[in-house]
């Protein structure tokens, strides 16, 4: 499993969605889980073969239990990508979770 993308998301996530693209060439799944705290993007969690578990422990129960979303896969790389660059910037996450629990 992985970890929040910032600790102080923790209680702050409120929605998880998984966006499916087409697998690639050999047949590899494309799926991403995407959380969000209120309108504001707190992460995303290539699914691999490992589905809805890939997600943090603290998200498992919105990840299982989530909508799924058919995208193409420049936007399920777009996802994975605002991961990475979020991940370093830990001020906009403070922020955001500080907006999320108001």
């Amino acid at each position: 499993m992985a970890d929040l993308i910032h600790p102080s998301l923790a209680g702050a996530i409120t929605t998880v969605v998984c966006f499916s693209a087409d697998n690639d060439d050999n047949g590899n799944p494309q799926r991403v889980f995407v959380a969000f705290a209120g309108p504001y993007f707190a992460g995303a969690y290539d699914e691999g073969y490992d589905g809805y578990r890939c997600v943090p422990v603290e998200l498992v129960e919105l990840a299982h239990a989530c909508l799924t979303v058919s995208v193409p896969v420049d936007e399920y790389r777009k996802f994975l990508i605002w991961h990475e660059e979020a991940s370093d910037n830990p001020r906009m996450f403070e922020r955001i979770a500080k907006e999320a629990l108001q």
